[in-house]
């Protein structure tokens, strides 16, 4: 039976094709009603843009005409006449051409600005914040805001006076209607205020008509003045007892009259006390306000089609038009207004005039105007900083990401505050408001002229206005002028205004995020860095040395108190965190192969702009001024050195290179975070958690990164145990001038010195030798502990710096304390001397390794833990075993003496103890070449001399002079292998006196062995000196006594050493009681990281030293640091 699925398959095909087209034709027809949707969208915006942009102002209404208004000011009315009284026509021109000499410079400095860039709303806060930064703007935005509302309550003030003059109920001039009185003037001046603020919420349409309108009044107004003069005759205009003041008209005696100054006191107008004469700063104070609307036309910049067109234009044509018309009304009043008419009348030209109401009209439209102006601009400028956010609590007043709806809300809210602080200020007095009008104006001024001069010096690609007619000798010289203009005014009002707007930045400066927009800082400090990096030497004097660090750092996690005790350790110095990002992915199983190990590609730079991005935020979370210096390499040594070579600029590069010890126990493990040095950091989260993990270092990297940083000559500081590190926390309230240390609770806590001298003795080209120490080293130990001490978070958390030297006998503790108290005091660094005698039987290790005290009930566990330390080294075994030989050799002699038996020779027969002679004291330096305190040649070395060769005489002491030091190999191993007359340790102490001359002996000598030496690899290894004993093949149990006895400290190799130092350094600096160490780094030799396991003996006897010490940082250091020079 088959079954066909052929008509059913074809009727499926059908449906599905039917379905297909149903469902296209929906979709197309979905699609095209988006398509609508959009497209009507878009159109509605674009009518939108549209309408926008007709409602927009242009030049003329929208800076042209709110300049000349502005300019044109009441004062003119008011006070020209006394003006022109006191200082005459060539003293009221001067006063004119000085204002507006400010005024065209200034407006040079705004076109400038304006025309390099698109400027929105705010005026002058926009253009200054936008150049300067916020800190500036915000400043100088609330004292401009602050002006303006006081310059509105000035015009209704200013208005409502001659309106008394004229309608006053008593006095009347024109008519007696208006009560006359202190609440009633309040009451007219609100009804004023609000009439103009009810225009200013209608919009700037309605703005821009009634200044046009405003604008005819007041030029007729003001042309009305000079033509009164040709047409009013002489005449007596005032009342008794004033009647016999005349009008002359234009007249030549009455021009040559009022030609000059001429100061009087009690004239109509003045506000100094009776009898105290006018003077040119109280008349220069009073006349400029008349003169300083040019801010007007850029207050309007939100509401113009093209600011940067318009603002210059406008404003320059405004101010050419109002300098004519008050040319003329100066000219016109002077020569035809007698002086003693000036004086009597303050209304004279109403007075004159052919028609007062004309005069009162003009009055009238140039205070409306102002007002108005006044709300609106600073209604404006109030928008503009809330948009900013620099200022908490004004968000109700910000247009930003708001719908059209919100937008004219926040915008009537900022015209309605303005209203009410303008009513506050109603209650002031009115020439209080003019100087103070004076200053905000002169101060805006000045920090625009500041803005545009910085642009041009600063050399700003970007700075290219298109207004060319300015220049950076024009801004300046406007700035110089305005500055002198405020105190010209008011010396106590400039001073006051400038600790204003000081206040004003360092508030918005400290209460303000970080701003997007550029500020003209930048570029100033780039300029002024980039000018004296160039000019800062390269090697700068020792006596302007500080520590500039550069940290090596993995992962911040177990390198957190590290971090911050480097912060600490700076010192005002360059503090760099330095970072490796491998080439490859060494944790990607795919990308770890041999062709992709050398590659770059783009994903490796993002790594590496991640990586860098995330170890910014770090170093902005913990509040630490360090620069972040990210490098890559095929392998961590390559990075670590292009990260120190490419640190730093300049003479700005770091001279000490921090990094973590390689710690066996926790190596691999990331450290849990210690909140120790910034509780308020949120430790949950860390910017750098998201980063790639490198690879963890080998041991023979680690060594191999210290080797090529020593090769690089620089100063290497090997940090471990900073886990355990506690930092003291910041105190505010010790950061002042008289703040003492204060000990907490009677708990001392140390900062431990331990600088540890070594001797280098560097074999030359010729063959001859040189010695060399450490010095620089020990004195840089001592110069970190004295910054540390003085760093105010340790000074004030009763932390005592303390110096910790070590010899080897009884009798040179007191020498030493000597010699290291006279260098403490030659270095001018305050602290306390402790010396340790390793010889006074404190120490076990000391006394089982190198004094081969027999094991006791009480000692055998301490004992036994240094024989399993020791357990697999050779050198070890051979003193085991001379030790062991010497007992059989007392043995046999004891014996020998009980049988009272005499021998022939008092020599061993060789067969007898041909075993015990393998482990004579000569042979037990085999295999003790140390790695850490002697300095030797790479030539010589001294732990491995011939059994069989014989015995020579050694010099008697060590020479330090030159001539004794450069001497031939052999005669260096004789010099050097002296166990006569042994001299005090160099471990412990300097080797000369801490007096200036032989200092620089020291760096002399090390300078030229450092120069001198080609192909040679010097190391600093263990023991200082070795005592080089060649034992003949039958010795005595005498010699071999004498040999045992004179083994010391300097002999043993660095294993023993450091066991040693690790037992003296954790009774001497417990953890309760000191903080940190400082001592000295024994540097590996050259090529110690070829071989695994040189570099696993290095390390390990790092780690045996280390072992449960404080928190340690181990120094060497081949620059000089200190000096007693002047």
């Amino acid at each position: 039976m088959s079954i066909s699925l052929g008509p059913a398959s074809s009727g499926a095909r059908k449906y599905n094709e039917s379905t297909h087209l149903v469902n296209n034709d929906a979709k197309s027809r979905v699609t095209t009603k988006v398509a609508a949707k959009l497209k009507n969208g878009s159109s509605k915006k674009k009518r939108a843009s549209k309408a926008s942009e007709s409602s927009k102002l242009g030049t003329f209404e929208g800076v042209f005409l709110p300049t000349s208004l502005n300019v044109l000011s009441i004062l003119m009315f008011l006070r020209f006449g006394f003006i022109i009284g006191q200082m005459g026509i060539f003293g009221t021109f001067f006063l004119l051409i000085l204002s507006y000499t400010i005024d065209i410079l200034t407006t040079m400095s705004i076109s400038a600005i304006s025309t390099n860039g698109t400027v929105k709303g705010g005026g002058a806060y926009y253009m200054i914040s936008r150049s300067l930064g916020p800190e500036f703007g915000g400043a100088i935005g609330i004292i401009f805001f602050i002006g303006q509302i006081l310059n509105s309550s000035l015009n209704v003030v200013g208005f409502i006076e001659p309106l008394l003059v004229n309608f006053g109920e008593s006095e009347g001039v024109i008519a007696s209607l208006l009560p006359i009185g202190y609440f009633w003037s309040l009451l007219y001046c609100t009804v004023l205020l609000a009439i103009c603020t009810g225009i200013a919420l209608v919009g700037s349409q309605l703005v821009s008509k009634t200044a046009f309108l405003l604008f005819i009044v007041l030029t007729l107004s003001t042309i009305s003045i000079p033509i009164s003069t040709f047409f009013v005759r002489p005449f007596y205009p005032l009342p008794p007892p004033l009647d016999s003041i005349y009008y002359s008209g234009l007249s030549w005696s009455t021009f040559t009259e009022n030609l000059w100054p001429h100061f009087t006191s009690g004239a109509a107008g003045s506000v100094l006390p009776h009898g105290e004469k006018e003077t040119f700063r109280n008349l220069f104070g009073i006349f400029f306000p008349a003169t300083a609307g040019i801010f007007a036309g850029a207050s309007m910049s939100g509401e113009l089609k093209t600011p940067s067109r318009s603002i210059p234009e406008g404003t320059l044509k405004g101010l050419l038009l109002t300098f004519l018309l008050y040319s003329s009304v100066i000219i016109a009043m002077g020569c035809s207004i007698p002086r003693e008419l000036l004086h009597a009348d303050i209304k004279v030209i109403q007075t004159v005039n052919l028609s007062g109401i004309i005069i009162i009209l003009g009055e009238f439209s140039t205070s409306l105007f102002s007002v108005i102006m006044g709300i609106v601009g600073a209604a404006s400028m109030l928008n503009a900083i809330a948009d900013d956010r620099i200022i908490p609590g004004l968000s109700i007043f910000t247009t930003l990401k708001k719908s059209t709806k919100d937008q004219d809300k926040a915008k009537i809210l900022s015209i309605i505050a303005t209203w009410f602080i303008a009513q506050i200020f109603l209650f002031a007095d009115i020439n209080q408001i003019a100087t103070f009008i004076t200053m905000a104006f002169l101060m805006t001024f000045i920090v625009t002229n500041i803005a545009c001069f910085l642009l041009r010096v600063g050399s700003a690609p970007n700075f290219r206005p298109s207004f060319k007619y300015f220049s950076s000798r024009t801004a300046f010289t406007g700035a110089l002028v305005c500055f002198y203009a405020m105190f010209i005014v008011d010396g106590l009002s400039a001073t006051l205004v400038i600790f204003c707007l000081m206040f004003l930045i360092l508030m918005i400066h400290y209460s303000t995020p970080p701003s997007k927009f550029g500020d003209i800082s930048q570029l100033l400090i780039y300029h002024q860095v980039r000018k004296y990096l160039l000019r800062l030497k390269l090697q700068m004097n020792v006596k302007y040395w500080r520590p500039q660090i550069l940290l090596l750092c993995d992962d911040p996690r177990s390198s957190w108190n590290l971090i911050g005790f480097c912060n600490h350790l700076k010192k005002g110095g360059l503090y760099v965190l330095g970072h490796v990002v491998l080439m490859n992915d060494d944790t990607s199983t795919i990308s770890n192969n041999p062709s992709n190990a050398e590659s770059f590609s783009v994903t490796t730079y993002k790594e590496v702009q991640k990586q860098k991005q995330a170890w910014v935020k770090l170093r902005d979370m913990l509040k630490i001024k360090a620069f972040v210096q990210i490098a890559l390499g095929p392998t961590l040594p390559w990075g670590v050195r292009n990260v120190y070579l490419g640190s730093g600029l300049g003479g700005m590069r770091p001279n000490i290179t921090v990094l973590g010890f390689y710690d066996f126990k926790k190596h691999g493990l990331a450290l849990p975070v210690i909140p120790s040095f910034d509780s308020n950091t949120n430790l949950d989260e860390l910017p750098t958690d998201d980063c790639r993990k490198e690879k963890k270092v080998s041991i023979s990297q680690w060594v191999q990164i210290v080797e090529d940083l020593i090769i690089l000559q620089a100063t290497v500081a090997v940090a471990a145990n900073f886990n355990t590190l506690d930092l003291p926390k910041t105190d505010p309230s010790h950061h002042h001038f008289w703040s003492k240390p204060k000990t907490t609770n009677g708990v001392r806590k140390y900062i431990d010195l331990y600088p540890i001298q070594m001797s280098s003795i560097n074999q030359l080209e010729d063959g001859q030798s040189v010695l060399s120490t450490n010095f620089d080293t020990y004195t840089l130990i001592l110069q970190l502990g004295a910054i540390l001490s003085t760093v105010s978070e340790w000074k004030f958390s009763s932390h005592i710096l303390r110096v910790i030297a070590f010899v080897e006998n009884l009798s040179e503790v007191e020498d030493e304390r000597g010699r290291l108290t006279d260098l403490l005091a030659n270095l001018r660094i305050e602290a306390e001397v402790k010396i340790v005698c390793l010889d006074d039987g404190s120490l076990d290790s000391y006394n089982f390794l190198v004094k081969g005290y027999n094991k006791t009930i009480h000692t055998k566990a301490t004992y036994d833990t240094f024989d399993r330390q020791l357990k697999g080294d050779q050198w070890w075994k051979n003193l085991c075993n001379a030790r062991e030989t010497l007992k059989e050799l007392e043995k046999q002699r004891l014996h020998r003496m009980q049988q009272k038996s005499q021998l022939a020779s008092p020599n061993i027969v060789p067969g007898n103890f041909s075993r015990n002679r393998r482990y004579t004291l000569s042979n037990l330096q085999e295999q003790g070449v140390s790695l850490s305190f002697n300095m030797n040649a790479q030539h010589g070395k001294f732990f491995d001399a011939d059994p069989t060769s014989e015995s020579s005489d050694s010099s008697d002491s060590e020479k330090e002079s030159e001539s004794d030091v450069n001497e031939s190999s052999v005669s260096m191993a004789r010099s050097y292998g002296s166990t006569e007359d042994r001299s005090p340790s160099p471990l412990s102490r300097p080797t000369s006196r801490p007096e200036q001359p032989k200092v620089n002996n020291f760096l002399r000598l090390r300078e030229e062995s450092v120069t001198d030496i080609a192909g040679m690899k010097v190391s600093d290894q263990a023991s200082i000196r070795s005592t080089i004993s060649n034992l003949r093949p039958n010795f005595s149990s005498k010699q071999l006594q004498e040999e045992l006895k004179r083994l010391s400290f300097n002999d043993i190799p660095a294993k023993g050493q450091h066991i040693v130092l690790n037992e003296m350094m954790r009774k001497n600096s417990p953890k309760e009681q000191t903080d940190v160490i400082f001592s000295t780094l024994p540097a590996p030799s050259i090529g110690t990281h070829l071989d695994d396991n040189s570099s696993f003996e290095y390390t390990n006897n790092l780690s045996i030293w280390l072992d449960d010490l404080p928190p340690i940082l181990l120094l060497n250091s081949q620059t000089v640091t200190v000096t007693t020079a002047l």
